[in-house]
């Protein structure tokens, strides 16, 4: 029975080909379909030679990249290596393209072997005279099958080979046209990206361009002021704003001899550049893990009555990318060095976390606890507030995944208070000499009166903050007599140079207090300036602490009645009188 049946596959095959060979054939022949194959092959070798320098170029760019120390410099130096992707990603899609081609060559060379085979066979059976006339014999069966059985035993273990590398080629085929669709989806992937980051360039540069030329090697590390809070107002934030661009830049400075019975102003940091000081000091949870602190105990020391909870979602980046997955926005954070202070064995072992310390600088890496904290305060900002702006108006976010271990290591890990979200502010450092200040002492109305956080209450923190340049910075104004400050309230209430709101505000002061006589200040716990109480002939008048600073430096920056800018540059100033 079972050498019938081969008897009978075998007529079958015989039948068919015998059908082909009656056909008239004009089809390619083996050598036109290798010379074909060996163009191909040197297509296909030259464009890994392509693709091999391309990735080199890319191995260089993400190398530059991480070693750049701005926002400004890591974005920028993210778009040459997408750029760079996109070109690895298109010679790969091409490189598939032909190899696709390739392996559609060798189909047809495996099938043109497959069909020289069987013809090979069908010609053996039929130029055979002894088998001819054991087929058409019918006297002797079992002859007949042992002798057609010796005829195709050598053809037959060549035809399951090329029928078995047929298949093959099909399979590989297939998965290179779903590869394909993955590298186009790729690419498209990779374009967007890199449209967002043009975008968030545009962005960081204007912010960069605000800042002098002394500063800017500190300004895209650490937020100068984060304004997109519920805590400030319209009228505050415009304020600040005409405040700001005017004490910008290198600092000014009394250099006048101080007069006995007139009063100066003095202080110790500068808000522009060091930050609100509310929150967590992004330098003392420098010094914190430096000391042991985990990222943990970090937030919870400045964020007061907080739990560390799980979260989750999505961010929207204002003008640009929607959506973002929560942990890839939080790999993308900025202001803090990416990598963490490691040995030579981490580096080595762990690259993309560690780097060798440079003592030279405090910009190429920090503990890593302290970026953890960093990485819990910023996941919790983002999910809370769900639509932020990619500079320093909400936290920094680079359109990177250079914090990747960072997000990793702190994954969903978000900060709630009650039950409910908080909003996780920071800045630079405490700025004072003491710690950070309660929220609504630096975010208030014009007289003063703001809305208390419980989670964002003055924190000492002397004791374990990291010192850097502006930390320890003091100033102090020259000296002026009670009638000059008179003159600065009436300024404040009468001129086009400060905002109409407030110009009305100091109108209404003005006329409650008459004509002043003496200042007092009401401080919170951390010592910065709260309130200031104007004491008049007519009565007394509470305006913010950051009003007064405000209303001086515009005074200052527009009349210079000492001839000098001399400003008052945080919400830590005293007012002395020289005796």
């Amino acid at each position: 029975m079972r050498k019938n049946r081969k008897l009978i596959k075998i007529i079958m095959v015989v039948i068919f080909l015998a059908s082909m060979l009656v056909s008239p054939l004009i089809a390619r022949t083996t050598e036109d379909i290798q010379n074909d194959i060996d163009g191909k092959e040197q297509e296909l070798e030259e464009l890994q030679k392509q693709l091999d320098t391309k990735k080199n170029q890319l191995s260089n760019a993400t190398n530059q990249k991480t070693n750049k120390q701005s926002e400004l410099e890591t974005v920028k130096a993210g778009i040459e290596q997408m750029e760079i992707e996109l070109e690895v990603t298109q010679l790969e899609l091409i490189q598939l393209q032909a190899n696709y081609e390739f392996q559609i060559l060798e189909k047809e060379k495996v099938e043109k072997q497959q069909e020289k085979q069987l013809t090979s066979l069908y010609m053996n059976w039929k130029g055979s005279e002894e088998l001819s006339s054991f087929l058409l014999s019918k006297d002797d069966p079992i002859k007949q099958n042992y002798y057609l059985e010796i005829v195709t035993e050598t053809d037959q273990e060549g035809l399951n080979e090329t029928y078995v590398r047929l298949k093959q080629l099909e399979a590989d085929i297939q998965l290179v046209e779903d590869k394909k669709a993955e590298l186009e989806a790729k690419s498209q992937e990779l374009a967007e990206k890199k449209k967002e980051l043009e975008s968030i360039v545009v962005s960081l540069q204007k912010q960069e361009s605000s800042y002098s030329a002394g500063v800017k090697q500190l300004a895209p590390k650490i937020t100068a002021t984060q304004e997109e809070l519920e805590m400030l107002s319209a009228e505050q934030k415009g304020m600040q704003d005409i405040e700001s661009r005017l004490i910008d830049g290198d600092p000014g400075g009394a250099t006048q001899p101080l007069q006995p019975g007139e009063y100066y102003f003095a202080g110790q940091g500068r808000d522009l550049y060091q930050g609100h000081g509310v929150g967590m000091s992004q330098f003392g949870a420098y010094g914190a893990a430096r000391s042991g602190w985990s990222a943990s105990q970090i937030v919870k020391h400045y964020y007061k009555g907080v739990t560390v909870g799980q979260g989750s979602g999505t961010v929207n980046i204002i003008g640009g990318r929607q959506n973002i997955p929560l942990e890839e926005y939080v790999a993308g954070a900025g202001e803090v060095p990416n990598k963490a202070c490691g040995s030579a064995d981490q580096a080595a072992s762990n690259p993309a976390k560690y780097v060798v310390d440079n003592p030279s600088t405090v910009w190429d890496c920090w503990p890593e606890e302290a970026i953890k904290a960093q990485m819990i305060a910023y996941r919790t900002y983002g999910l809370r507030n769900k639509n932020v702006y990619p500079d320093a108006r909400s936290q920094v976010y680079t359109g990177t995944t250079l914090k990747q271990w960072a997000a990793d290591e702190t994954q969903e890990q978000v900060l709630y208070y009650n039950g409910s979200l908080i909003s996780a502010v920071y800045s630079s450092d405490n700025n004072n000499g003491w710690g950070t200040a309660d929220n609504d002492t630096v975010w208030s109305n014009y007289s003063g009166d703001g809305t208390p956080y419980p989670y964002l209450r003055a924190t000492y923190d002397e004791n374990i903050t990291y010192h850097y340049t502006w930390s320890t910075w003091t100033y102090r104004t020259n000296s002026y007599s009670i009638n000059e400050m008179n003159s600065m309230l009436e300024f404040a209430s009468t001129s086009g140079s400060v905002s109409s709101s407030a110009r009305n505000f100091m109108a209404g002061a003005r006329s409650t207090i008459g004509t002043l006589q003496s200042v007092e200040f009401v401080r919170d716990s951390s010592g910065r300036v709260k309130k200031v109480k104007l004491n008049g002939d007519k009565g007394s008048k509470y305006i913010a602490g950051w009003l007064f600073k405000s209303l001086w430096n515009v005074w200052v920056g527009t009349v210079k009645p000492s001839g000098e800018v001399d400003y008052i540059y945080s919400l830590t100033y005293s007012l002395i009188q020289i005796q």
